[in-house]
């Protein structure tokens, strides 16, 4: 069964946090100025998943 895309979240120190799943193939990704809110981009999707602090 093929896996489902999905964005792996790390730490600063690369320990693993966690998974998104997105069901697409992102093309970028990035944190706000705050570090609370992590931006995901494709060909035809943005979306917005919340950051709680590590």
């Amino acid at each position: 069964m093929p896996r489902l895309p999905e964005v792996h979240i790390l730490a600063p120190d690369g320990r693993a946090l966690g998974l998104v799943g997105t069901g697409q193939s992102v093309a970028n990704c990035a944190l706000d100025a705050a570090g609370r809110r992590l931006f995901l981009t494709s060909s035809d999707m943005l979306a917005v998943v919340p950051v709680r602090p590590a």
